[in-house]
Order: C-alpha cells, then sequence, then structure tokens
C-alpha cells in the first residue's frame, strides 16, 4: 500500500526508500481517489473508462510500435493460460491496459490511465471470476489488439467501448453496479 501510495520506492537489489516530496503530493491524489471509488458506485469508474479507454486505443492504434505489439501479444498469451490455469487472468487483464495507455504515445492520457489502474484491478477482480467473462475479455482484447495491429483507429475504438459496455453489462448482471440516484 505504501509503495502504490508512492511513499516509498522499492528497488531490487537494492532496498527500500521513502519517496521524493513529490512524489508524496502525487500519492495523495491516488488516496483521494481511493477514497472517492468507495464514496461512490462503481458506475462512475465504469463511465470515466468508457470516456477514456476508447480515445486511447484509437491512438494506440495510431501509435504502437512493433514491441509495443508484441508486449500485448505476450500478455494475452499469458492471459490464455492464466485462464486455463483458473486464475482468471486478472493480472494480464489489467497489464493488457496498461499496454495499450503505454502505447498511446500519449503521456497525460497514460498518467490518468496509471491513476486508474488499480480501480481497475478491483473492478476485474469482481468482473472476470465467474462463468465465462475472462475468455470473453480475452476475446474482446484479442480483437482490439488486432485493430491495434492493422493501425485501425476506428476499429480499435469501437472495439475498446465494446469491451467496456460488456464488463458495464457483467458488472449489472453481478448486482454491484448500481445507477446513480
Amino acid at each position: 500500500l505504501l509503495e502504490f501510495m508512492e511513499f516509498i520506492e522499492i528497488k531490487p537489489g537494492k532496498g527500500i526508500f521513502v519517496a521524493s516530496d513529490k512524489k508524496q503530493l502525487n500519492s495523495f491524489s491516488r488516496l483521494e481517489l481511493l477514497n472517492s471509488l468507495r464514496q461512490h458506485p462503481l458506475i462512475d469508474l465504469i463511465e470515466a473508462r468508457k470516456g477514456i479507454e476508447p480515445y486511447m486505443a484509437e491512438l494506440a492504434a495510431a501509435n504502437a510500435r512493433q514491441d509495443d505489439i508484441r508486449a500485448m501479444e505476450e500478455d494475452l498469451k499469458n492471459m490464455l493460460i492464466s485462464i486455463k490455469n483458473k486464475k482468471y487472468g486478472i493480472e494480464e487483464a489489467s497489464s493488457f491496459h496498461e499496454l495499450i495507455f503505454k502505447a498511446s504515445g500519449n503521456l497525460i492520457l497514460r498518467n490518468i490511465g496509471e491513476n486508474l489502474k488499480s480501480l481497475m484491478y478491483e473492478s476485474k477482480k469482481i468482473s472476470m471470476t465467474e462463468g465465462d467473462r475472462a475468455s470473453q475479455s480475452l476475446s474482446e482484447h484479442k480483437g482490439i489488439l488486432d485493430a491495434i495491429k492493422e493501425h485501425n483507429g476506428a476499429l480499435a475504438k469501437s472495439r475498446m467501448l465494446e469491451h467496456l459496455k460488456n464488463v458495464e453489462k457483467n458488472l449489472k448482471n453481478k448486482g454491484v453496479l448500481a445507477d446513480k440516484s
């Protein structure tokens, strides 16, 4: 938790260090974001993702380099293995979205994605652990990646939005996603 909040930095082989004041200020905004999720419906996260991630997928289709695409392909291979091992592919699904943030080439949007990733991870733990949602998510991710590989921004954007609508539908079906009131 302290590492997530950026109060400390863990450097493998070197030790644990107190983070800089700048990072500590940023950690307060992350903590505020986490507290916000506890106080507001999960629908807020889904709405934010639907507003941001389709555009990031579109940018990734325009800006992804070969190493970005290889990393996404490797991630989806690992997701398949995880699903087969009954681990649901949660880590890999989260990583896939992070790789899209990176491939977008937009530092501001990537930073927003970084701030959302822990919230997204928590929602994935809820949404991907029942039925065939993990396999469906893998299939949707493959479709998004195919559009990125084709450098088809409109298709990548459309597929990402469809993916997020399916996440929303799944969470509503589970009864954990309430409409705003």
